[in-house]
This record gives structure tokens, C-alpha cells and sequence, in this order.
């Protein structure tokens, strides 16, 4: 009989530290990367939306709650993967701090 397999890899923090959609739902709407959005129309509006935010630059996720027809806390998230910030806030490589590059000197500030 086989002996287990062992990985090699040790884990990251992000996956020992396991979170919900809520935790990462508060972490965007802290970065600024979430725009509310309450009483859309399911069939009507919500799919239009979507679309505007998902092709504009710079765009943010989109939360939708107070859905019309659907009882309170039925929410949907959308455009939650379409940036690289986002991305990164979810794999906790979100940078605290900007590095500013002087365009006369080349050097960082």
C-alpha cells in the first residue's frame, strides 16, 4: 500500500488564515474598492449596472442589496475579481505604503 503523500509547500498565511465573503467584503469597502448600490431591479437594472462598472477603468466591485422582490439580506456581489488591487487584498499582498518615483531624478521618494 501507498504512503501519503506529504506536500512539501508549507502554507501561506492567507490560506492558514482562512476568511469569509463578509471579512473581505469590509476590507474592500475600507481600500475604497466597493460601491453600494440598494433597491435595484433584479431583471432590469442590476445586469446593466454590472456592465457599466465592469467596463470602466478603475472600477469597483459592486454590491447590491435591497433587491426588489427579495427578501432583506439576499445580496449579490459582482465584479469582484476584474481588478488587480482586489485581487491582492484578497491574497493579502495589498501594499500599506506607495512608492513615489521622482520623474527629474529617477530616485525613489
Amino acid at each position: 500500500m501507498d504512503a501519503p503523500v506529504r506536500s512539501p509547500l508549507k502554507k501561506s498565511p492567507a490560506v492558514k488564515n482562512k476568511r469569509d465573503l463578509r471579512a473581505w467584503i469590509a476590507q474592500l469597502r475600507a481600500a475604497g474598492e466597493l460601491q453600494d448600490i440598494k433597491g435595484a431591479e433584479r431583471e432590469r437594472e442590476i445586469g446593466g449596472i454590472v456592465d457599466i462598472y465592469q467596463r470602466r477603468v478603475g472600477n469597483k466591485a459592486v454590491l447590491f442589496d435591497d433587491i426588489q422582490g427579495y427578501p432583506r439580506g439576499y445580496r449579490i456581489l459582482a465584479n469582484i475579481l476584474t481588478s488587480v488591487r482586489r485581487i491582492n487584498i484578497r491574497s493579502g499582498l495589498m501594499r500599506t505604503k506607495v512608492r513615489t518615483i521622482s520623474s527629474s531624478t529617477g530616485a525613489a521618494l
